[in-house]
């Protein structure tokens, strides 16, 4: 995550797979969070992401509610 400045947006990609058997597409949905000041930001972090893979569809892009992320630490490093 690049920080928790911003806002956050839900980016719905699709990965792209051929079925050699029944000779189609197979699209594979994933959803993603994405940190970023506006939704054309967020666009080009995910792009950045996803580097030389060519094999996918970005469909959607909603701001989300989430407001901020904490980071989870585990309490036996803290006691430690």
């Amino acid at each position: 995550m690049e920080g928790n400045d911003g806002l956050f947006f839900k980016m719905r990609v699709l990965y792209i797979s051929f079925n050699e058997r029944t000779q189609k597409e197979v699209y594979t949905p994933h959803t993603m969070l994405i940190n970023a000041e506006n939704p054309g930001d967020a666009y080009v972090l995910l792009k950045q992401k996803l580097g030389a893979l060519n094999d996918y569809k970005i469909t959607d892009i909603n701001q989300s509610p989430i407001v901020r992320i904490l980071a989870y630490e585990d309490s036996e490093k803290i006691e430690k």
